[in-house]
């Protein structure tokens, strides 16, 4: 990976809530364990600050060890790093997923929260309405 601090600003993109979000971000799909967690950790090394995960990966927990590695080795501050995860829309209580995720991130909020794909109308309401009180959380 390059770095990306040597290089010009990260682009940006602003959001319509008003929120910048980079536009280059590490995905973990795939990645799971010492893996996941050593390649957000590097990409954070790297000056990557988008990093995306979602509860269906299973690994939010090892992208927040990333995340408190990076920080407490001062490499960037929590502020600085955009975090997005995703909920499923068959979740039998979305509030407390978007809590676990919370949780196992090892964050006390998260940038962005989307639905990771198209469901049933009520899961997709329920989970919709869930993102929104956690908004407003």
């Amino acid at each position: 990976m390059t770095n990306l601090s040597a290089k010009e600003p990260e682009k940006m993109v602003k959001l319509c809530s008003g929120y910048e979000m980079p536009t280059l971000g590490l995905g973990n799909w795939t990645l799971t364990g010492q893996v996941c967690e050593d390649a957000v950790y590097a990409a954070l090394k790297s000056g990557y600050r988008l990093i995306d995960t979602a509860k269906y990966y299973g690994n939010e927990s090892e992208v927040g060890k990333a995340i408190s590695r990076a920080i407490s080795d001062g490499i960037c501050k929590r502020e600085e790093i955009f975090i997005t995860t995703k909920l499923v829309p068959w979740s039998s209580n979305p509030d407390a997923d978007i809590d676990d995720s919370i949780r196992q991130l090892g964050l006390t909020y998260i940038d962005l929260c989307l639905l990771h794909q198209h469901g049933s109308s009520s899961g997709d309401d329920a989970v919709y309405k869930a993102m929104i009180r956690a908004a407003k959380d």
